[in-house]
């Protein structure tokens, strides 16, 4: 048996946003939208990738090289 990723996850300011831009501009469906405020949804292409877009706040860790 090979291994695999049943999913990815997204971290989104705006998860209805998210969801409307990977619906509209890359064709995914939304098949999963929760009641909570805000929602976490599940979008779904053709081939079958599933991406979960949850809620997240505060500032985006990055790394950093010093010369």
């Amino acid at each position: 048996m090979h291994p695999s990723i049943e999913h990815l996850g997204v971290i989104a300011k705006d998860t209805e946003k998210m969801a409307q831009w990977y619906e509209s501009v890359l064709g995914f469906s939304i098949i999963y939208r929760n009641k909570k405020t805000p929602p976490t949804f599940f979008v779904k292409d053709i081939r079958g990738l599933l991406i979960e877009i949850f809620p997240g706040s505060g500032e985006v860790a990055t790394s950093s090289k010093e010369n």
